[in-house]
């Protein structure tokens, strides 16, 4: 498989120039495990570690059946979650980037093909973090999401342009996320410092992943950037819906949730309620608005 003559894989052009300064910036600031985590904090396990609007029960009925002492609970098992979906996820981007600069060195930039390396190295960093802040917390490492494994096997076959698209949106949704929970403070200090950290770093992936999509939706086959933009509106559409609840977590609340988490029309009642309708709206408006741009919404 070659890559096609006008990527921007192959040809960055004006982008050279923001690959450089990523390129400059992840050598010069960059988390280290020991000293970028305030670890010596610990975590206090008596204050919420995000926001208790960003909680999923919140504004629906089972929300208020709830005990303080449960709720409180539950917020640290959604973190958990959130940890262990950056820890799955993050373990297959440098496999997959690896598969693309092996196949397509011969005809990479070579900015495109040293911030690659870069990119997987702080994924590995990062998957090393949340282990510890797991450990750190005594929180338990959620398996791996649904249809994870069978993304694990695609995406390094797929062209890297189109794999970055989609390593991108998963990322982005996530980052959105967890960012919005501790804004302002107000949470666990050492969790708070955790996903700051980590979005130093995510800043740049983001930025990396918006250049070659754009270039890509600008430059690409027509009928390829359709089928891409039919797929990843799906894409899109499905990881803002999961985010919302995860019936995972009633295996390890110390509590039966007022409802049952195999009830697949409460589940749907719950990440469409009114509140994670407009939560929704709001920590992911960003990425909303640029896939609207590109024609993926």
């Amino acid at each position: 498989m070659e890559l096609i003559l006008n990527s921007v894989i192959a040809d960055p052009r004006e982008h050279r120039a923001v690959f450089e300064r990523l390129i400059n910036s992840s050598h010069k600031e960059y988390i280290d495990i020991n000293t970028s985590i305030p670890w010596e904090l610990g975590v206090q396990k008596n204050q919420f570690p995000k926001k208790v609007d960003h909680m999923w029960l919140y504004g629906t009925p089972y929300f208020d059946q709830l005990s303080d002492e449960q709720k409180l609970e539950m917020a640290w098992l959604e973190v958990a979650r959130d940890a262990s979906f950056f820890i799955h996820f993050e373990q297959i981007i440098p496999l997959t980037y690896a598969a693309y600069i092996n196949r397509y060195k011969e005809q990479m930039d070579d900015k495109v093909y040293e911030y690659l390396m870069i990119f997987s190295r702080e994924e590995l960093t990062h998957i090393m973090m949340f282990h510890r802040y797991l450990q750190v917390a005594n929180l338990p490492w959620y398996p791996l999401p649904e249809g994870y494994d069978q993304l694990a096997s695609k995406l390094p076959d797929m062209a890297p342009e189109v794999g970055i698209l989609y390593t991108l949106l998963i990322e982005w949704t996530a980052e959105n996320a967890v960012v919005a929970s501790v804004e302002k403070g107000g949470v666990d200090p050492l969790t708070h410092e955790l996903w700051v950290e980590h979005h130093k770093e995510e800043v740049r992936h983001i930025a990396f992943g918006k250049r070659i999509g754009e270039e890509f939706f600008a430059r690409g086959n027509p009928d390829h950037v359709r089928m891409i933009q039919i797929q990843l509106r799906s894409l899109v559409g499905q990881l803002h819906y999961v985010y919302n609840f995860n019936p995972g977590i009633a295996q390890y609340l110390s509590f039966d949730l007022p409802f049952d988490v195999n009830d697949a029309r409460i589940v749907h009642e719950i990440r469409t309620s009114e509140h994670n309708r407009k939560l929704n709206q709001e920590r992911f408006s960003s990425i909303n608005k640029w896939c609207t741009k590109l024609g993926i919404l």
